[in-house]
């Protein structure tokens, strides 16, 4: 019994030995328990108020701010280059440096030369110059009772969408469905902007928007306007002018572009999964297609679809920047056309970067067209071109010999240096431009997408070189950055002048130029190897029949 005893007791001193130890660390927080000797911790408030983030643009060192790279190797690179026998009958401007405008090699870099579709650079950054990145285009709607017209009045939007608004779209971003209930609700008995889902403010087509559901569902419009007499639809596109097509293309070049007349769906693509063949008159596509959605939706269809002016297409209602258009809320007694509903696309730099990475022509000449509005030039291509050289001119840019014959790069005549292109890269990555960081952000990468998707891949250059591609039957062209030893460069580079039937052999050159900038073997020569004589092997026989084919 007293053993007994004995061995219990040592149980249970034992157990009060251990437990303290355990108590005293679960204390000290090192084994898990709900004991501590820390201070008790705060009381987090229910919403505590954070601290306001700075809005000033800084500067994040992601790369090396030099190396002990050797440019002495780009100047030797750049000399086989330019006496490439592939590049025998061509012109070439070219530049490389750092960010900050430090040049590292050079070939005729002032040399204005048929830059193709490499303009688009200068294009996208005047109009985010212009405009900022969040600016949206607008398609307003206007009903005029005295005459029992309904006008559809284009503002630049060339991604109109069929079906509802879809705002994780850059295309169909403002869809026609929409627009039509939203002129339905306006037309009908009910008082338009009772219903909180229609009540025109600067937020309604935004990407918070609840839901894209056609607001017939949720209001059944009564007694709409539409639906008594017949009434026309009349398309209005006089704000972007009578020039659809540029006098400086060449014939068959607008397999490439579509009509510029400041509204269109999907750039005014006939079928939507090609990126060529353009309806001639895409104006008169959205005009069928609104129509349609207003007889689909619950309004009568118009008696006739026809051009026509209202009289309201200006810079006050359609600008970007003016304030969005007040909404009447009582039709049925007003006199002249009245705005009634309106349609925004999605924000800039979204239209940019689809411009940049599929180099769409369309796209980019309807920038230009809003640049020159914008700056109260007149809707031609000529205008364009000078209004957004204008723009990059107020951005410090020494544009040298530069002609832009439009803003797309499809007239031959617009003639662009590497060293123009290069600045517009180095500007558009300044600190000092935070509004023009999306136009390199958005150009396409070598080997992973856009326009570079199948090109360099498995190369030095995939993943590392971003670049504006431009190509015409006498020119092709690449702008934009690439790393190397974890410095970032700039780099422009157009090669034209050749005769169309030689654009391959520079091709070549050029993506092994480009590879060659990232160090990788290239074998540039002066001569053909196809015109050297072949020299036979010593002692060799001389074949009996020289004509015969040898096996």
């Amino acid at each position: 019994m007293r053993a007994k005893g004995r061995l219990n007791a040592t149980i249970i001193a034992g157990a009060l030995i251990l437990g303290g130890a355990y108590v005293g660390a679960d204390g000290a927080d090192l084994v898990p328990g709900i004991l501590t000797f820390k201070p008790p911790l705060p009381r987090v408030v229910p919403f505590p108020d954070s601290p306001a983030v700075n809005p000033e643009p800084t500067e994040i060192p992601l790369f090396a701010k030099s190396t002990d790279f050797d440019a002495n190797t780009y100047k030797t690179l750049v000399r086989q280059f330019a006496t490439d026998y592939r590049l025998a009958n061509a012109k070439l401007s070219f530049w490389v440096g750092d960010r900050d405008g430090v040049e590292l090699a050079s070939y005729e870099p002032q040399s204005a030369l048929t830059a193709a579709s490499t303009t688009k650079l200068l294009t996208a950054v005047a109009a985010l110059h212009e405009f900022g990145p969040e600016a949206r285009t607008r398609t307003v709607v206007a009903w005029d009772n005295d005459n029992r017209k309904l006008f559809l009045i284009g503002g630049g939007d060339a991604l109109l969408g069929l079906g509802a608004d879809a705002p994780r779209s850059i295309k169909g971003y403002a869809g026609l469905d929409t627009l039509a209930t939203d002129t339905i609700v306006a037309l009908s008995s009910q008082t338009p902007g009772k219903s909180e889902h229609h009540e025109a403010s600067p937020t309604n087509k935004s990407v918070a928007s609840s839901t894209n559901a056609p607001a017939s569902e949720n209001n059944s419009p009564t007694g709409s306007l539409l639906n008594g007499k017949p009434y026309t639809l009349v398309l209005d596109t006089s704000w972007f002018g009578s020039e659809t097509a540029s006098p400086f293309w060449r014939e068959g070049d607008n397999r490439w572009v579509g009509p510029i007349q400041g509204m269109a769906i999907n750039t005014g693509l006939v079928d939507p999964n090609s990126d060529n063949g353009y309806h001639p008159d895409a104006a008169q596509v959205v005009g069928q297609a609104f129509a349609e959605a207003l007889n689909r939706l619950g309004g009568a269809g118009p008696a006739k679809i026809e051009v026509g002016k209202s009289g309201l297409a200006s810079n006050k209602l359609l600008d970007p920047l003016s304030e969005l258009p007040q909404i009447a809320t009582e039709v049925s007694t007003s006199h002249g056309p009245t705005p009634i509903a309106y349609a925004q696309g999605a924000p800039l730099a979204q239209v940019e970067r689809q411009m940049l990475k599929i180099s769409d022509n369309t796209l980019a000449e309807s920038l230009g067209r809003l640049v020159a509005l914008h700056r109260k030039a007149k809707p031609t291509f000529a205008a364009s071109g000078a209004a957004v050289m204008d723009s990059l001119r107020e951005l410090g840019l020494d544009l040298g010999e530069t002609e832009l014959k439009g803003c797309s790069g499809l007239a031959y005549d617009t003639r662009i240096s590497a060293r123009v292109l290069a600045d517009a890269v180095r500007l558009s990555m300044s600190k000092d431009h935070p509004e023009l960081h999306s136009v390199t952000a958005n150009v396409p990468v070598a080997g992973a997408d856009g326009t570079l998707e199948h090109v360099y891949q498995g190369t030095f250059a995939a993943g590392v070189v971003r670049g504006k591609t431009g190509t015409l039957g006498i020119t092709n062209s690449l702008a934009g950055t690439f790393v190397r030893n974890n410095q970032e460069f700039v780099y422009a580079l157009v090669i034209s002048g050749y005769p169309e039937s030689q654009g391959g052999p520079s091709i070549q050159a050029k993506q092994m130029f480009i590879n060659g900038l990232l160090g990788a073997t290239t074998s540039f020569s002066n001569v053909d190897p196809k015109s050297r004589p072949s020299t036979p092997a010593p002692n060799a026989p001389a074949p009996a029949n020289p004509a015969a084919p040898v096996d």
